[in-house]
């Protein structure tokens, strides 16, 4: 077990000396600095819930780091639209994130190496002639990548010698390719290999984490998209946790990456208020190698915290790039006729409005992962009216930004939220709010036309709140039992970090409320 410990330090250092000096390359540096009881305490008498919750690795440089040249060349900009970054002018670091985020994806919603591989070669005809060096990079870079992922799999099913030899060739290639390592790191890594009989982790080998490719029944109308958030890392004598707090979960979660050493026993745990954990499920091994990432969860759980546990009888076990993946569903909500009008206040306190959200799980708007700060969103109605109850959700209060005053100022750049309504086959309507209460609307595209309409809008430490009524009237047409609307949800989020997320994404521009 000490050979595989050794190979999750290279990561941090290449060097030998540098792999003696690391104790435990598994704890992300922020969580030696406080105990997280501690943390977690303090963290939670920051936050005040409305009423009604809601509202009731990076790879270390040698010391002397060759210059790296940008990727430059038409060629670049062909492989920048394929792979959904900007690589024209980006650094060597920065072009392996984007491979390996595109191939996470890809891995995330089902497609094997080899159909991966495919699609590339059939955007790639061309890409690696020429004299462009970055361009042939970037596609050796990928098809290593995948090559990787390949022999993972292999090896998973069946550890063999030759798998192994496989993974021996895709290290030295990764190496010669790499201009940040030294040459002396492929042996390193290989000698590791041989003497423990093991498969490196894809950190040691590219300096980013990928998602290994194991088959997994999907239901149907639903995709797997990875959660951003970031876990809580403890290292004790005997275990190790990583502890995931989602604020609110955008859908079930079924996957949870990982990469270990000293791990003969591995659970997952589920809370609600981060203090009393029950269990989801568990895994015990006695191989060599102990517990390897990802498991697939029987049952997908949907939790406002998850902890991921990982331990070991005789040696401090490790956890490291632990990630978690989520089902996103079709967008539908059904809205329930209120028992009463919902008074507007943004405290969604009246027992008009449905204990829980309807509308969960906001997307980044490409459709290609769920967003990082997540918006709920209740739904009721009166005879007359469509009642609205937004809580969008952010860490970072203190920073947002909300400019505009006016009456029909476009909201874009301010944290807002916009509601499309499709009441026909014509361009939605749209209503827009930003958390001062500033209204925009418009038919379509046409944002000359001002219908009648209310909001009210709160702030809270730990997100913002509003309460939107539009009359029936007002969208001239009025909801029959059993009946359906197209609809949309969209959130800008203008803070420290900018994000645009949305109910509905990528190829399904609408999703459908039910009557």
């Amino acid at each position: 077990m000490y050979v595989l410990c050794m190979l999750l330090m290279l990561a941090a250092d290449p060097s030998e000396a540098g792999v003696r000096a690391q104790n435990n390359f598994a704890r992300p540096p922020a969580a030696a600095s406080e105990k997280p009881d501690k943390q977690r305490r303090e963290r939670d008498q920051r936050r005040e819930e409305p009423p009604q919750e809601p509202p009731a690795a990076p790879k270390a440089k040698p010391a002397e780091e060759e210059r790296v040249a940008p990727m430059s060349g038409p060629n670049v900009d062909a492989m920048s639209a394929f792979f959904g970054a900007e690589l024209q002018g980006a650094e060597y670091g920065a072009v392996v994130t984007a491979l390996s985020e595109r191939l996470n994806r890809q891995v995330l919603t089902g497609v094997a190496p080899k159909d991966e591989l495919d699609r590339f070669k059939g955007v790639s005809k061309g890409f690696a002639r020429g004299r462009k060096e970055s361009s042939q990079l970037i596609d050796r870079l990928y098809r290593n990548m995948i090559s990787y992922l390949e022999v993972e799999s292999e090896f998973h099913r069946k550890p063999t010698p030759k798998a192994l030899r496989a993974a021996e060739e895709i290290v030295k290639e990764q190496v010669e390719l790499d201009p940040n390592v030294p040459e002396e790191r492929a042996g390193q890594i290989i000698n590791i290999m041989e003497t423990n009989g093991q498969f490196p982790p894809a950190s040691i080998v590219f300096g980013v984490a990928l998602r290994p490719f194991r088959p997994l029944k999907v239901p149907a109308g639903n995709v797997v998209l990875g959660l951003p958030t970031e876990p809580e890392y403890v290292d004790e004598e005997k275990r190790a946790t990583a502890t995931f707090d989602f604020m609110t979960c955008p859908g079930p979660i079924c996957r949870v990456d990982f990469e270990a050493a000293r791990v003969g026993e591995l659970t997952v745990e589920q809370s609600i208020n981060g203090k009393d954990y029950t269990n989801v499920e568990g895994w015990k091994s006695v191989a060599p190698g102990g517990i390897q990432g990802p498991m697939i969860l029987e049952r997908p759980v949907r939790a406002r915290y998850l902890r991921i546990t990982g331990a070991g009888e005789t040696e401090p076990p490790m956890l490291r790039n632990v990630q978690v993946a989520a089902l996103k569903g079709a967008s539908a909500a059904i809205v329930a006729p209120a028992s009463s009008t919902p008074e507007m206040d943004a405290s969604f306190k009246e027992a008009a409005w449905p204990r829980k959200a309807e509308v969960l799980g906001f997307v980044a708007t490409d459709g290609l992962g769920f967003a990082k700060q997540q918006t709920e969103i209740r739904l009721c109605r009166t005879s007359d009216t469509l009642y609205v109850a937004v809580y969008a959700r952010d860490d970072r209060m203190k920073t947002l930004v909300a400019q505009q005053t006016e009456r029909d100022a476009v909201l874009d750049g301010d944290e807002s939220l916009e509601i499309q309504l499709r009441t026909g086959r014509g361009e939605p309507m749209r209503f827009a709010v930003n958390t001062a209460g500033v209204q925009f609307d418009a038919q379509g595209g046409d944002a000359s036309w001002d219908g009648e309409w209310q909001v009210v809008t709160k702030a809270y430490p730990t997100g913002w709140a509003a309460e939107i009524a539009i009359p029936f009237a007002t969208l001239g047409v009025r909801p029959q039992q059993g009946s359906t609307m197209q609809a949309n949800f969209i959130r800008h989020r203008r803070n420290v970090i900018n994000e645009d997320s949305a109910w509905s994404a990528g190829k399904s521009l609408f999703g459908t409320l039910a009557f």
